[in-house]
């Protein structure tokens, strides 16, 4: 079996004896067989004799180890031996030396007699060449820049190989040279030593994230220089390792390193905190120097099997600025959370020597804080153009699979959301002056609208203000992977409402979006959300999730769960308003999308707004394109009560493309039937936590959008 690379390396490679038994005293002129222990550097003068082939490198079982055998320094064969390049060979009853590579069949004994015998072993048993001096051989060398390991176990073990070479002491790196005869102690240990370095990479949460061992698995990591080639690889002319001391010869420079599971290997998701994953590991090559320049980590989470749901982290850190040296394993403990944590340790294979501490935060928006920062920075830049380098700070730019580069603005972390006086308002990013026109990706985070205390005994309500309302207020391009959802107090008889007090386009997500909006969800549960634009004279845009879309809507969703009431309030509507429990008036498609909500009502009865469970104005905020639906649903009725309409026009639902039904039952089957084809997200179900009758199946009470980010603890 496979020796896994992380743990320390205290155990005994090879162990063996050409005959069994020690042989009497020897006198000078008696001739003695030669016999031969192999350990592992650093360990002491224990000895293990192994009676099976379960002899491990850090990649594989080793069955045979090379030997050069010469007389004196020279590549003069011993006396009474017609080569110098032997075999020796593992087997279920011992070990037994060859002549020659290990082609042979037949076994040989070696006889010392008083002349020194000079002993060179390696791994693998490669062929030899001679150098032009001493009596010095090397082997050919292949050092990989874009190396794999396998994860047999859930655990990584290095595919590379782990170049071995032997010595006559124990500590790490030394190359004492390895002579014997016949009065010499028998039998004669070789130490193998390891000619490259080991790097090891661990994963953990920090104590705010929660990880999903689904879509938060380590893919790849790559290591790179921000100019300069500090790495060593094989050389395209060929590489050797001398096999008397371990030095490596014929290395090009290169300037980044990747670790990737091999074909077939299941990438090992990331740990919970204080439970780091061994995710990827490989062997490299010793440096001559210190690297100088700036080291970047870069570490890419997602699916097995699929790339829809890949994210990059990127870090860059003092950690990396090490001189890796031949025997030692160096292990980046990585934390990732709002910081990505970097924890350097030097390791000997069985001791750890030092250690080193780097921080760097990671580029987004991980706080209520830093949302509303940004909203009022991009509110009030007056820059025309805006200079995308000055919102860095709030995303990064991502290649698609065509090698095209955009910057996103993203979400780093779950958001909550609170406040009740005016300076503590809802500050909606993008304005009517200052939309926004750079694509806003949640990556999957949940942002909690908190109403928790909020108003009177009554009411508990948070007010929205702005003609363009919700987290964001107006922008021109897309939004993908935001969950919406509310938390109030528990046990309270209070009614709890969101309202839009100024909003001409209003919805919980975005007011007006000249985009697309993709896997998007909003779950909102016993909420009102309220319009209540007095003074507005003309048509209103207003909907659960956006207030209007002139893009498409693809696998999104409104709904409140359960039995739970989720109402759409107008105050008093004007001539030519909407209403649509998804979203007021779209002029695209909405594909693979889902309501259930309980009400759309307007109290004010002097004007009927269009209204619709899915969209409220089919002909798209005001334009001639007609809206399409495609894969659609909406809950109709929960428990036997239908959806209350108020003052309002209904439109005559469903439209071609949308099915209703009574509860949710196989909805999440038939969204996933298209998301499958299309690598959106995919949906799961929420069952009642328990059942009355275990003869009767659980009620499924909600299908959502999984999160693969985690949510707020507040909920």
């Amino acid at each position: 079996m496979k020796r896994i690379i992380y743990i320390p390396f205290t155990v005994y490679i090879l162990l063996f004896s050409a005959c069994s038994g020690d042989l009497p005293e020897q006198q000078p002129e008696d001739a003695r067989a030669l016999q031969l222990n192999f350990k592992q550097e650093g360990e002491g003068e224990a000895a293990i004799v192994r009676a099976s082939d379960a002899l491990t490198t850090e990649n594989e079982n080793i069955k045979e180890i090379g030997l050069c055998i010469t007389q004196g320094t020279g590549y003069e064969a011993y006396p009474g031996r017609t080569s110098t390049r032997y075999t020796f060979k593992t087997g279920g009853t011992g070990a037994a030396l060859y002549e020659g590579d290990g082609s042979s069949s037949a076994s040989t004994t070696f006889y010392l007699i008083g002349k020194d015998a000079h002993i060179q072993a390696f791994y693998p048993n490669s062929a030899v060449a001679q150098t032009n001096s001493g009596n010095v051989y090397t082997i050919p060398v292949t050092i990989p820049a874009a190396q794999t390991f396998t994860t047999g176990g859930g655990t990584p073990s290095c595919d590379a190989i782990d170049y071995l070479y032997g010595s006559g002491q124990n500590s790490v790196g030394d190359a004492t040279p390895i002579t014997t005869n016949a009065m010499q102690a028998s039998p004669t240990t070789i130490y193998l030593h390891h000619a490259l370095a080991k790097v090891m990479f661990t994963l953990q949460c920090d104590k705010d994230r929660t990880p999903n061992t689904e879509y938060d698995c380590v893919k790849s990591i790559e290591i790179s220089a921000s100019s300069g080639n500090p790495f060593l690889i094989e050389g395209s002319s060929g590489s050797a390792m001398q096999i008397n001391n371990g030095e490596l010869f014929g290395l090009q420079s290169i300037g980044t390193l990747t670790f990737t599971p091999a074909t077939g290997a299941t990438p090992i998701p990331i740990g919970n905190a204080g439970t780091p994953a061994t995710v990827a590991c490989g062997l490299v090559a010793p440096l001559s120097t210190t690297p100088t320049n700036d080291i970047t980590l870069t570490i890419t989470l997602g699916k097995n099997g699929e790339t829809t749901h890949d994210r990059t982290y990127t870090a860059t850190s003092t950690a990396f600025k090490q001189q890796w040296k031949a025997g030692y394993c160096y292990t980046y403990k990585l934390v990732l959370g709002n910081i990505l944590s970097i924890t350097q340790a030097t390791v000997t294979w069985d001791k750890i020597d030092s250690e080193t501490t780097v921080n760097t935060e990671e580029q987004g928006i991980g706080s209520t804080e830093k949302l509303w920062e940004f909203a009022k920075k991009w509110n009030n830049d007056t820059k025309n153009p805006r200079i995308i380098s000055d919102y860095e700070e709030y995303g990064w730019a991502e290649k698609d699979k065509d090698g095209n580069e955009t910057f996103k603005i993203k979400l780093v972390a779950p958001i909550t959301i609170t406040g009740t006086t005016d300076k503590d308002k809802w500050t909606p990013i993008g304005t009517e002056t200052s939309p926004l026109t750079i694509p806003f990706d949640g990556q999957g985070w949940t942002i909690n609208v908190d109403l928790t205390g909020i108003g009177t005994d009554a009411v508990t309500q948070q007010s929205i203000p702005g003609a363009y309302a919700g987290i964001i207020g107006y922008t021109t391009n897309d939004i993908s992977n935001v969950k919406l959802m509310t938390s109030t107090s528990t046990g309270t008889t209070a009614s709890s409402a969101i309202e839009f007090t100024e909003a001409v386009y209003a919805g919980i997500l975005a007011g007006k979006v000249e985009g697309n909006v993709t896997n998007c969800t909003a779950e909102l549960n016993g909420i009102t959300l309220l319009q209540n634009n007095g003074s507005a004279t003309s048509g209103l845009y207003f909907g659960g999730l956006v207030g209007s879309c002139t893009g498409n809507i693809i696998n999104s969703a409104v709904y409140a769960k359960g039995t739970n009431e989720l109402k759409l309030n107008f105050k008093k509507a004007p001539a030519g308003s909407c209403i649509g429990g998804l979203v007021g008036a779209v002029a695209g498609t909405v594909n693979n999308c889902y309501t259930r909500i309980t009400e759309l009502s307007n109290q004010d009865a002097t004007n009927a707004p269009a209204a619709g469970s899915l969209v409220g104005n089919i002909t798209g905020a005001g334009g001639s394109t007609t809206t399409t639906f495609a894969d659609c649903h909406y809950i109709e009725n929960t428990s036997g009560s239908a959806i209350t309409v108020n003052n309002c026009t209904r439109r005559s639902e469903p439209d071609s493309g949308v099915s209703t039904q009574t509860d949710f039952t196989g909805l999440c089957a038939a969204l996933n039937a298209v998301t499958q084809k299309q690598n959106w997200s995919t949906w799961t179900e929420e069952k009642t936590a328990t059942i009355v009758n275990p003869d009767d199946a659980a009620t499924v009470v909600s299908v959502f959008l999984f999160s693969y980010r985690g949510t707020p603890e507040t909920k």
